[in-house]
C-alpha cells in the first residue's frame, strides 16, 4: 500500500471520493486534517505517512463521535466556561480562578497545526 504525506493524500481522487462518500454534510475536511494529524500517522524516513485506511478510520472516528472538535482553542474554553452553573452576579464567580481552570481543562486536548482543537473523550 501507497504511503503519502497528509497534503499528498487529501489532494488524491481516491480520498476525495472516499471524503465525499462517508463523510456526513455537517462535517468539514479541516476535521479530518486534524484527526489524521493528531491520531493516524507512522514514522517512515523523517517523514509522517498515511495511506488510505487511515483516512477511513480518522471519518469512522469522526462520524461516530469520538471526537468533539472545536475551531479554537478560545472556543474551547467558552465551552469548558459553559459547563459552570454560576448565577448571575455570583459571589463564587469573582472569585473564581478561570487561568487554572482553564488550565487544566487543557489536560483533556490536542490541537491540530489547523487550529481545530479535539477534545479526548
Amino acid at each position: 500500500m501507497k504511503n503519502y504525506t497528509l497534503d499528498e493524500l487529501l489532494e488524491t481522487k481516491k480520498a476525495q471520493k472516499i471524503i465525499d462518500e462517508k463523510l456526513s454534510s455537517y462535517n468539514n475536511t479541516d476535521y479530518i486534517y486534524a484527526v489524521l494529524e493528531i491520531n493516524y500517522w507512522t514514522y517512515k524516513n523523517w517523514k509522517t505517512i498515511y495511506n488510505f485506511d487511515d483516512l477511513e478510520n480518522a471519518i469512522d472516528d469522526i462520524e461516530n463521535w469520538k471526537y468533539t472538535i472545536y475551531h479554537c482553542i478560545d472556543c474551547y474554553f467558552d465551552s469548558c466556561d459553559d459547563l459552570l452553573e454560576f448565577n448571575w452576579n455570583s459571589v463564587l464567580e469573582r472569585y473564581f480562578d478561570y487561568d487554572s481552570y482553564h488550565r487544566d481543562c487543557e489536560y483533556d486536548i490536542t490541537e491540530a497545526s489547523n487550529w481545530v482543537v479535539i477534545w479526548n473523550w
